[in-house]
C-alpha cells in the first residue's frame, strides 16, 4: 500500500489500482460476439465515449490560453487516476455516455483525434518522436470470459475488441493490457481464424 496526504488526513491509495468493474460490466453486457457488427459497434461505442471523456476532463484541467509540458499533463491524469473515487466517478460517466450501437469506426478514431488535438493546443513540447498517448486495460483476462451467448462462437470479447483497436494503426495511440492471471484457457480464436480485423474484414464486413 502506498498513502498520501491530502489537506491534513490520511488517504491510503492501493499501490495497483483495483480492475473498475463499471467498465468490465459495460463489456459484458455486449451484444453476443457472434453478431459481429452489433458487438464491435458497442465496444466503439465505448471507446468513443471514452476518448470524449477524457477530452472534456483535459478541458477541465489544462487551459488553452496558458500551455503546460507534456510531463506535467502526464501527472496530472496520473494523480486522477490514482484516486479511486475519481476514477470510478469518471468510468461511471464514461459507461453512461456508451448505450448507443450504432458507432462507425471512424466515429471512434475521430473523438481520438479531438482528444489529441485538444492536449496539443494545451502543450508546449508535445512529443513528435514517440507515441504520446498510452491507454492501459488492467485484468484483460476478464474479456476471454465465455458467456453464455458466446458459447458456440470462436471469437471471445477479447478477439473483438482488439480487432477494433486494430483499425487505429495510423493513430499515435498505444495499448498496454495487462493481467494477474497466469493462465488463460481462450486467449483468441484459434489459429485458422484470424483475429485481426483487416484478416476477416471481407468475411465479417462491419
Amino acid at each position: 500500500m502506498s498513502s498520501t496526504i491530502w489537506k491534513g488526513s490520511r488517504k491510503f491509495i492501493p499501490a495497483y489500482p483495483p480492475t473498475d468493474f463499471a467498465v468490465f460490466d459495460h463489456l459484458l453486457r455486449a451484444p453476443s460476439v457472434m453478431d459481429v457488427s452489433r458487438c464491435k459497434a458497442y465496444i466503439r461505442s465505448f471507446l468513443c465515449a471514452l476518448f470524449t471523456s477524457a477530452r472534456l476532463q483535459a478541458e477541465q484541467f489544462f487551459s488553452a490560453s496558458a500551455k503546460v509540458s507534456y510531463a506535467c499533463m502526464a501527472k496530472t491524469f496520473y494523480d486522477f487516476f490514482s484516486d479511486p473515487l475519481e476514477r470510478n466517478d469518471f468510468y461511471q460517466e464514461v459507461t453512461a455516455n456508451a448505450p448507443g450501437l450504432n458507432r462507425r469506426s471512424t466515429d471512434v478514431w475521430e473523438s481520438f483525434r479531438m482528444l489529441k488535438n485538444s492536449l496539443k493546443e494545451r502543450c508546449f513540447d508535445w512529443p513528435v518522436t514517440s507515441c504520446p498517448l498510452l491507454m492501459s486495460v488492467d485484468e484483460v483476462h476478464v474479456l476471454y470470459t465465455e458467456r453464455s451467448c458466446d458459447v458456440e462462437s470462436e471469437h471471445s470479447l477479447y478477439s473483438h475488441f482488439t480487432s477494433v483497436l486494430s483499425e487505429a494503426t495510423s493513430q499515435d495511440f498505444c495499448v498496454l493490457l495487462l493481467s494477474t492471471k497466469i493462465h488463460v484457457t481462450k486467449v483468441a480464436p484459434p489459429t485458422g481464424v484470424p483475429s485481426s480485423f483487416h484478416a476477416r474484414n471481407d468475411a465479417y464486413p462491419c
